[in-house]
């Protein structure tokens, strides 16, 4: 695969924020400030901007936030705000949507038994966790909070210096990277405050700014999406590169899975939530099949709880985990 980056880029604009997003997102520092100091954090180890070595785009006024985030915001109510303050056509146009964290955990069980990680018992991550299309980093936390408890007795500055080679989101959209890292970070703090605070680092950087449908060398042990939706015109180059899994007009969720499969590691587990369409028909046939040489079918499930796309309508949905062998 080659010039992935122009697929994305057709897709995915530079919005402006409306004031909605900006008072979520201007309520960030306050909320980091809160949850830090809850965990025995104080002086300049409150302040996001040090604490955590991802920064925001710009600067956003602290006079603009919003009073719906308080210290009992959890990070998952946090990212849900975010997409939610997201222009309806914004989020139309782009497939941005917000995971339910009950579905987040359901996703990670089917690949951490796909992985043959032991149930009910916690374990350490072996390889990466990937999101290339990360959102607010919803899919993420499950993987990164069970790491976290099994670790528990692990020495605070190695885990936190561990955490960039075991999980990683992906998004085009920096401030959706900012807020995924900051969702993330604030799974860690309690971990920033064990270390003297001589010797402390910022929490490090797990989301980037990137193109989720690139051919990477850093193969993922589990990829794990919620992928974006909607058609798009392709150049030709585009298309010839993903060929083999298309059919008829290009659906963007359909070539996050063809390239997430691509980008995980031989033995690995891909866990993905598509529509139920995609289970029959000719339109994702090649798909299908291709899916079916390289990384056949684990386990499946069917959610058919609330709304998970911004378009406004219930959809029942395939949670299905995959692992490949070839």
């Amino acid at each position: 695969m080659s010039n992935l980056t122009l697929a994305a880029s057709a897709s995915f604009g530079d919005e402006s924020l409306t004031a909605d997003t900006r008072a979520i997102l201007a309520s960030v520092p306050r909320w980091w400030a809160d949850k830090a100091s809850l965990v025995g954090l104080s002086g300049r180890w409150l302040d996001v901007r040090v604490s955590l070595a991802a920064q925001p785009p710009t600067d956003l006024s602290p006079s603009e936030s919003s009073p719906a985030i308080s210290a009992s915001t959890t990070p998952e109510e946090l990212g849900l705000l975010y997409v939610s303050s997201l222009p309806g056509e914004e989020r139309s146009k782009e497939g941005k949507h917000y995971t339910p964290s009950l579905l987040a955990s359901r996703l990670w069980d089917m690949a951490r038994h796909g992985l043959g990680f032991t149930r009910g018992r916690d374990q350490r991550l072996t390889g990466l966790v990937r999101d290339p299309a990360c959102g607010a980093g919803a899919l993420l936390v499950p993987p990164l909070r069970e790491h976290l408890r099994a670790s528990v007795h692990d020495d605070p500055t190695l885990l936190l210096r561990s955490l960039p080679s075991l999980i990683q989101g992906i998004d085009t959209d920096p401030w959706s990277v900012w807020l995924t890292n900051v969702v993330l970070g604030a799974e860690t703090l309690h971990v920033l405050a064990q270390i003297p605070e001589t010797r402390r680092e910022p929490i490090p950087v797990l989301s980037q700014c990137g193109d989720g449908l690139v051919l990477r060398e850093d193969k993922a042990l589990a990829t794990i999406m919620n992928p974006p939706y909607g058609r798009l015109q392709l150049t030709s180059q585009v298309r010839e590169d993903f060929a083999h899994v298309l059919y008829g007009h290009a659906n963007i969720y359909g070539m996050f899975i063809a390239a997430g499969a691509e980008n995980t590691q031989f033995g690995g587990v891909m866990a993905c939530l598509v529509p139920t369409s995609f289970t029959a028909g000719r339109y994702f046939h090649k798909l299908r099949g291709h899916l079916g040489t390289t990384m056949p079918l684990h386990a499946m499930s069917f959610w058919l709880g609330p709304r998970l796309q911004s378009s406004g309508y219930a959809i029942a949905s395939w949670l299905s985990a995959v692992q490949r062998f070839q």
